[in-house]
């Protein structure tokens, strides 16, 4: 194995063990493994992993790669010129229920996802804006279920958020 493929295979280890959050903190993992690399190399050898930045369910961001679900999620947004209409759906939900959360300016869109990410039952999808979201509970559900889910993540929302 070559000196480089072995990075790589580090590299992979610890995207894949430690919610890795920047290339700074890469960089430490893998200096603490004996591995001292440029920033410049490691920002290409994660293209050359196709490694992309997602967010946890607390909307903190991290490198995943491939191999994680969260990938087709991320990747399916940002690399549409490889989509096709084949292969660029990613699932179908009734909506139902409608409930609209404002957020503190420049936030919707870290909470959105957050929401997303938890893959709560009742939820659909949401839309967001600046300080807006739109959450679309699936059909079927009531509103009380919705919001139940809903202040798993955000107990404001069970007491009306005002």
């Amino acid at each position: 194995m070559t000196k480089k493929e072995l990075r790589l295979d580090y590299i992979r280890r610890i995207i894949n063990q430690h919610d890795i959050r920047s290339q700074e903190q890469l960089l430490e993992k893998l200096s603490q493994m004996g591995y001292n690399s440029t920033q410049a190399t490691l920002s290409r050898d994660l293209q050359q992993l196709r490694a992309i930045r997602s967010t946890d369910r607390l909307g903190h961001p991290r490198y995943v790669l491939p191999t994680n679900p969260a990938y087709v999620r991320v990747s399916g947004r940002r690399n549409r010129t490889s989509a096709t209409v084949d292969n660029s759906l990613l699932s179908v939900a009734e909506g139902g229920v409608l409930i609209v959360l404002r957020t503190i300016p420049g936030f919707a869109a870290a909470l959105a996802g957050t929401i997303d990410n938890a893959h709560l039952t009742s939820v659909a999808g949401t839309i967001a804006g600046d300080d807006t979201i739109l959450v679309v509970g699936k059909d079927g559900f009531e509103k009380a279920a919705l919001i139940s889910d809903l202040s798993e993540i955000v107990p404001a929302v069970n007491a009306g958020g005002e």
